[in-house]
């Protein structure tokens, strides 16, 4: 008997864990140490945790069903759909070998923010 299956492969260096780098909104301000924490993916999708968000007071702002494509070199990630009440969101990026950018469109109360995120993925323990 022959059983033959196939396995879809990943990056070598896993999406998920905490990410520490640099916020910047564009007009507004550029913020240091800045950590994104992310869960997943699991069944193509990931929760993105921005913490301590400046445009929400700086309370934690969660993405709940981010889209994860990967494939043998880099995950892609999109999301467009709202956060909170009031707040909308548009969000493209990827992470490859633990470098995560993300490019996020915000619109609230009217008027749209424009950001972009680089991290780097903190050691697993």
């Amino acid at each position: 008997m022959l059983i033959l299956s196939a396995c879809e492969k990943e990056p070598a260096v896993k999406l998920a864990g905490t990410y520490t780098g640099t916020l910047d909104i564009s007009g507004f301000s550029t913020y240091e140490n800045s950590e994104v924490v992310i869960t997943g993916p699991a069944l193509s999708r990931a929760i993105i945790t921005f913490k301590k968000f400046p445009l929400a007071s700086d309370s934690d702002i969660t993405i709940y069903a981010a889209r994860v494509e990967n494939d043998t070199e880099k995950y892609t990630i999109s999301y467009t759909g709202s956060v909170i009440p009031g707040m909308e969101c548009t969000l493209t990026g990827n992470s490859q070998g633990g470098n995560l950018s993300l490019d996020i469109i915000i619109e609230a109360g009217g008027t749209n923010f424009s950001l972009n995120y680089t991290g780097i993925k903190e050691a697993d323990n």
